[in-house]
């Protein structure tokens, strides 16, 4: 068996859980274009009220694969979340930093456009990670 099979398949997506917040819909929509369109089939969505409750499938899960944390917001809920349980996300995509990045506004108008935007920062995140596994990959036997 080659270290081909032992090279993680998907990439985990934890939208924060902002229920009032239009950045909270913003990594929920996001997460869902990611998870089904952009990266369909090397993503998977990771809910977050189960990962506060320590859900088996949730934790087994970021212990076996990279996972990407879509925050609303600077307070970052779903890092934070992550971190409580021991655990550090691969990487980070926040909102509020997108939305400032382009120079616009967040609004129950521009929701949807938003999320577009966002899920296209994930989607490159989700590539990077494979990238990066795929370099590390790439290192020269040890020698004994």
């Amino acid at each position: 068996m080659g270290w081909e099979s032992f090279t993680p398949k998907l990439v985990g997506v934890i939208p924060c859980g902002g229920e009032e917040l239009p950045e909270g819909e913003v990594t929920r929509l996001a997460t869902g274009i990611v998870v089904e369109k952009l990266r369909k089939g090397r993503t998977s969505t990771l809910c977050l009220p189960l990962l506060l409750r320590k859900g088996e499938n949730e934790i087994s899960f970021i212990e076996n694969y990279p996972v990407i944390v879509v925050d609303g917001c600077s307070k970052k809920c779903g890092t934070c979340v992550l971190r409580k349980l021991g655990y550090t996300p691969d990487e980070t995509v926040i909102v509020s930093d997108v939305v400032e990045k382009l120079g616009t506004t967040l609004s129950q108008e521009t929701v949807n456009e938003l999320s577009h935007m966002v899920a296209e920062e994930v989607a490159k995140k989700v590539d990077m990670i494979f990238h990066r596994i795929a370099e590390d990959r790439r290192t020269e036997p040890i020698e004994l």
